[in-house]
Order: C-alpha cells, then sequence, then structure tokens
C-alpha cells in the first residue's frame, strides 16, 4: 500500500520542489545507510549534518512521515524523507553504489531465534552494561515470577522497588517503558486478595501511592503525563476495593488518606475520604473530618498563610457536609466567603441542592445587589428561571429588562432574549431592547476613551444583530458606526454568503494582518483567511487578482521558507 503511494509525483508534491531535489541528491549520494521495515512502516538512517531517523507509513490514503531532523520536526517532508522515499521505492537507485540492504524486523526477530541462548545473553549484556534504560528493564523483566509460581511478599516488595526505579526514565518513550512495567506490577497486586494476600496488596498499594505522588514532581514534571497519572488512577481503585474486603482499621485509613493530600503534590493524584465513604463509615468519616478542621484552624491562625491551601481544606469540608446532607452547616461554611459574585451564586446552588428555591433566589438577589460592574449572566439567568418555574413571570421579566437597561450587552441581551422567547413575548420586546442599545451606544460614540476594556464604537450593537441573525442590520450598523475587528470578520463571513463583494476587503485585511507575525501557527491563520478570500474572488470573478496577491506574498516573504512551504502545500495560487 505504501509503495503505491510513494510514487515520484507524490513524494515532489509533498515535499516541494526544492526538497525534493536535495532529497535526490541525498538518494543518490548513499545517504540513506540503512533501512528496517516492520509491517506497513519502513524506518531509515539518512545521513547528513548529523544522522537522522525517518519513518514513512501509509494513514488510510495519505502518507504518513515523521523525522528527527529539525525540519521534519516542525511537520515538513524533509529532503531525508524524501531520499528514504527514493531509495525504498527504488524510484532512484544511487548509480554505482549497492543500495542499503533492507531487513525487517520480522527476520530479525527469526533470526534471533536460532542464535543459542549463550549467544543471545552475550548479544543483550552488550546493551545492558551501555544503556541504563536496557539494564532496568532486563533486571525487572527477569526478576519477574513465573505465572504458575506467583510472587512470594518478598518478591512482590522487591518488583514494587524495581518498578519504581526512575533514574533511567529521560524521555516519553522511557516514560512510557515505566508505565508498563508499573502497570504489570499492579496487575500482580490486584490479584493478591483474591490469594487472601488482601493486607499485604493494601500496604503494596499505599506505598507505591506515597513513593509514585512523591517522585512524579521531580522526576516527571510534565502536566499532560497521562501514562503516569493512569498508573495512578489504577493505584487508588486496587486500594479502594482492597479496603473494602480488608476491612482496615477506619481511624488509621482515615489518617493515611488525610496525609495524602500533602504529598500528592502538582502533579500526582489523591483521594478524599468522601471516596472511601463505605469503607470509613461513619468513625472513619468524623476522624477525617476532625483532621480538616484542625488543620483549617492551624491554617488560619498562620500570619501570612497562603489561601490556596485553605481554600483546598473548605472544600474538602463542603463535600463532607454534603456527604452527610448537613446542608445548614455547608451554607454557612459556604457563605463565610462572599468576597465574588461566584460566591453568592454557589451559595444559591446549595440552597437548590437541598431543595429550597426561595432561600436561592434571596441569595441571588444579594449577589445581584453588590455587583462589581459587569453582568453576572449566570445568576440573571439562573434567577429568571426560578421565577418562571414558580410561576412568577412578570418578576422574570422585570429582572432581565432591569439587569440589560443598566448593563446593555451581547450578555444581557442573550439573557433577556432567552427570557422573553419563553414567555412568547419576544416581538413585542425586541425593537425596545435594541433601540435602548443603539442609544446607549450612540452615546458612548461621542466620549473619547483610552481605556483598553471600554470602546466607542458599535461593537456591542453589530454582535447583537450578528446573534439575532439581521446580517443586513448589522452591516449597516458597523458601517455607521465601527466595530473590533474580530466582529468586522466574524460580519464579514455572514455577509459574504450573499454578498461576496462587500466581504472582501475584510477578509482580505484580516488575512495580511494575521500574517504579519512569524511562527507556523500564525502563518495556519494567515492561509486559512486567503482560502476564504479565494473563494469569494472566484465568486466576483477576481481570481486572477488573488493569484497576484499570493504571488506578492510570496515575493514580500521570500525570507519565510516555512511560510512559502506552507503556501505551496496548500495550493493557494492554483
Amino acid at each position: 500500500m505504501l509503495k503505491e503511494l510513494l510514487t515520484a509525483s507524490t513524494i515532489r508534491a509533498l515535499a516541494g520542489d526544492r526538497s525534493f531535489g536535495r532529497g535526490e541528491a541525498y538518494a543518490l549520494n548513499g545517504a540513506v545507510i540503512g533501512i528496517t521495515t516492520n509491517g506497513g512502516t519502513v524506518y531509515g538512517t539518512v545521513t547528513g549534518t548529523e544522522d537522522y531517523e525517518v519513518k514513512l507509513y501509509a494513514q488510510g490514503a495519505r502518507v504518513g512521515w515523521s523525522c528527527t531532523c529539525p525540519f521534519g520536526a516542525e511537520g515538513n517532508f524533509c529532503k531525508h524523507a524524501v531520499a528514504l522515499a527514493l531509495v525504498w521505492t527504488k524510484v532512484t537507485v544511487p548509480d554505482g553504489v549497492p543500495a542499503p540492504k533492507q531487513v525487517s524486523l520480522e527476520e530479525v526477530r527469526r533470526r534471533l531465534g536460532k542464535l543459542p541462548a549463550k549467544t543471545l545473553a552475550d548479544l543483550l549484556m552488550e546493551f545492558v552494561v551501555e544503556d541504563a534504560s536496557v539494564r532496568e528493564q532486563v533486571i525487572f523483566k527477569t526478576s519477574l515470577p513465573k505465572e504458575e509460581e506467583g510472587a512470594s511478599p518478598a518478591k512482590m516488595q522487591e518488583l514494587l522497588e524495581l518498578a519504581l526505579v526512575t533514574d533511567w526514565v529521560k524521555d516519553g518513550r522511557s516514560l512510557r517503558a515505566f508505565a508498563a512495567r508499573l502497570r504489570q506490577v499492579v496487575g500482580l497486586i490486584e490479584k493478591l486478595p483474591e490469594k487472601g494476600r488482601g493486607e499485604e496488596a493494601m500496604e503494596l498499594c499505599e506505598r507505591a501511592i506515597v513513593k509514585l505522588n512523591n517522585m512524579v514532581d521531580v522526576v516527571i514534571p510534565d502536566t499532560r503525563n497521562y501514562e503516569i497519572a493512569t498508573c495512578l488512577e489504577k493505584l487508588w481503585e486496587v486500594h479502594l476495593d482492597t479496603c473494602a474486603r480488608v476491612k482496615p482499621d477506619k481511624r488509621r485509613l482515615a489518617e493515611w488518606l488525610f496525609a495524602r493530600l500533602d504529598d500528592a503534590g502538582t502533579h500526582g493524584v489523591a483521594r478524599s475520604a468522601t471516596d472511601y465513604g463505605g469503607v470509613l463509615g461513619k468513625e472513619g468519616l468524623a476522624e477525617y473530618e476532625r483532621l480538616v478542621d484542625k488543620e483549617i484552624r492551624k491554617d488560619e491562625i498562620v500570619e501570612n498563610s497562603g489561601s490556596g491551601k485553605r481554600s483546598y481544606l473548605n472544600r474538602i469540608k463542603e463535600r463532607l457536609l454534603r456527604a452527610r446532607g448537613d446542608w445548614d452547616e455547608l451554607i454557612k461554611q459556604k457563605s463565610k466567603n462572599l468576597a465574588y459574585l461566584t460566591n453568592y451564586e454557589d451559595v444559591a446552588d446549595i440552597c437548590l441542592e437541598a431543595g429550597r428555591k426561595k432561600e436561592a433566589i434571596s441569595w441571588i438577589k444579594k449577589g445581584l445587589a453588590a455587583e462589581r460592574g459587569y453582568t453576572p449572566v449566570g445568576m440573571v439567568s439562573k434567577l429568571v428561571d426560578l421565577y418562571i418555574e414558580m410561576g412568577k413571570e412578570k418578576e422574570a421579566m422585570d429582572t432581565a429588562w432591569r439587569v440589560y437597561r443598566k448593563h446593555p450587552g451581547t450578555t444581557s441581551f442573550s439573557v433577556l432574549a432567552e427570557t422573553a422567547r419563553k414567555l412568547g413575548s419576544w416581538p413585542e420586546w425586541k425593537p425596545r431592547a435594541i433601540a435602548h442599545l443603539r442609544a446607549d451606544v450612540e452615546k458612548k460614540a461621542k466620549r473619547k476613551t483610552t481605556s483598553p476594556w471600554s470602546s466607542n464604537d458599535f461593537t456591542r450593537l453589530v454582535e447583537v444583530y450578528l446573534a439575532e441573525g439581521d446580517i443586513d442590520d448589522a452591516w449597516q450598523a458597523a458601517r455607521e458606526g465601527g466595530c473590533d475587528e474580530w466582529t468586522w470578520l466574524q460580519l464579514a463571513r455572514e455577509r459574504g454568503k450573499t454578498h461576496p463583494g462587500d466581504a472582501i476587503p475584510v477578509i482580505r485585511r484580516s488575512a495580511l494582518a494575521a500574517l504579519e507575525p512569524t511562527g507556523a501557527r500564525a502563518y495556519e491563520t494567515g492561509i486559512r483567511l486567503l482560502k476564504e478570500l479565494r473563494g469569494l474572488m472566484e465568486q466576483t470573478g477576481e481570481l486572477e487578482s488573488f493569484r497576484r496577491l499570493v504571488d506578492s506574498l510570496l515575493d514580500y516573504y521570500k525570507q519565510r521558507r516555512l511560510f512559502r512551504d506552507m503556501v505551496k502545500k496548500s495550493r493557494l495560487a492554483r
């Protein structure tokens, strides 16, 4: 399949003329020094400034590739990929120089199977001595017990210690290998309770959780590390299941769980007492809550103590109160801090959870009265929905209109429109709402402002017209009073569906602005906008003008090699 895809024309199209020419020279000069195949994937080493590793494979009906050179690392089909493709497909064979020998990994496995055990051991030992990663893997693999023998307590301790060695973890590949062998040990631990070794399994889980959490920030400080997070999640799962079988001392378990809150670090994984509620019971949960309260009091009396830890402890306290259904205490706890409007909404949510609608309304109204100069759209929506549920339709509309009059904008407009639509009165309210917004933007347009957070154009009015699908009115408002560039772009895209000629100058301006910075992300945005521009100019019969624009951009940015390559790949000028 891959050979069928890698024709000379395809290779040239993927690489571009320049990379193709250089790759062809590499192929003719014998720079491809090794080719290995494994299934449908081809691996090769290509010598250049350094030795680079290239991989080619099929992705459905397309060619996939990777190369360790800087240009290839950006996702480009580089000269090294060209060289490997040409030599492997025999499109180009170096004259007078034998092509590199091709060996499949299946063939390598077959040859190894024929070697005597001592020869294999000697061969492996060469890598064990030189490579720490291989050494740790071999030590671990040779320590695994046979399936039928099982593992003694001492052996399980040894395997866990070996699995948690991270000195050899240097990159993503070794990290995956580390996670794989840790999963093997966790799998062995998981089977222990079935053999009457539940307490041993629990202790091993606890030991592994503590050690892995303590090392994860130092050795593996990558928040995207899915592999390690998955291992920790599994360890916690096995620990909880084992505790349910073993029924450990509830106070000791509560103390151990509480201690884990600190050693989980930034990237570790912890569990709270509420996850273990069925195991801890009332006695264990009470002990855990006592520890939380003690820590909160200690943190509160420490001068300049950070609020982060206290907030974390308060959230745990809230979960404990929710778990036992102590709504009064939970509301009291949550209402201690009302520094932000969202705090009022959180208290209202607890009231709703407890089935106290009137109390929830009271808290939301307190929050709206304590507003901080912006529209708390979530709170307003919640309040009007509660009024509608309770049959208080007039209160719902009065609330939505009052907030909109005070802060006319897209968010308050959407709440007003949603409320009126639910009550079937939007046709009457819409003209009134737009007239109020227009009066407000016209008034502010006369003022001079230097604030980056406010504008004196018609952006808000244009956004409202767009939200309502009134494109002609939005276009007229933008032409009359102006709007920000992002809104102009959204408006142009809508306007272009019926009036492509109107949209062309806006899309062109946005595309040129997007291309001013350097880098792949900026180029991707600019090229995407240029594609939109091409579609519009095709409709207006200006395709030749578009091609001249692309040519002028390629000439203007002739020093930006990545941009030129990306334009060619996108086939913008075709």
